[in-house]
């Protein structure tokens, strides 16, 4: 997982407030063979989602990677690669939001929880992957239950490898 303050995929924010090398960054992402399975940004206040495919048939491939840009996820012979998450800011909700959660990453999917899914997540992404609810893990339902939104996000079953070394970002 990639954590940033600013966007590294274009698709996923308005288009105006990408780190200013996010193109070698991307690159290095989309090159590094599936190890990355999430880039989690900020600064984009509306927030935004992208995913790349990799095609099964010639995993880890630059030339192999696209931008997935059908609801239904990818189709064909490709598996999902990196998701692009970029969270919403707590400022567009006020003192009435809820924009906070958890990741918890698993070898078959990532879940992001929270309780207000829709005031930290783009609408694009929630409607690609909906999100489910349930009672908070840890909760004491003797003063009531707790509720949170639970997303999955699918990950592909060969996600092992090491980002060779020697490979940096110069800026």
């Amino acid at each position: 997982m990639v954590l940033s303050h600013v966007v590294i995929h274009p698709e996923s924010c308005e288009g105006t407030t990408m780190a200013w090398d996010y193109d070698k960054a991307l690159e290095l992402i989309e090159n590094s063979c599936g190890t990355v399975a999430l880039v989690l940004a900020g600064h984009d206040h509306e927030g935004g989602f992208a995913q790349s495919a990799i095609s099964s048939t010639n995993h880890g491939s630059s030339a192999a990677q696209k931008s997935v840009a059908d609801k239904d996820g990818p189709k064909g012979g490709t598996e999902v690669g990196t998701y692009y998450v970029t969270l919403q800011s707590p400022l567009n909700r006020g003192r009435d939001g809820e924009c906070f959660g958890a990741v918890e990453l698993y070898d078959d999917q990532i879940l992001i929880k929270g309780p207000k899914l829709d005031h930290l997540l783009h609408a694009s992404l929630l409607e690609q992957y909906p999100s489910t609810t349930s009672v908070m893990s840890g909760a004491d339902v003797s003063s009531g239950e707790i509720k949170e939104d639970v997303l999955s996000l699918p990950l592909a079953p060969c996600r092992t490898g090491i980002l060779p070394k020697g490979r940096r970002i110069e800026s």
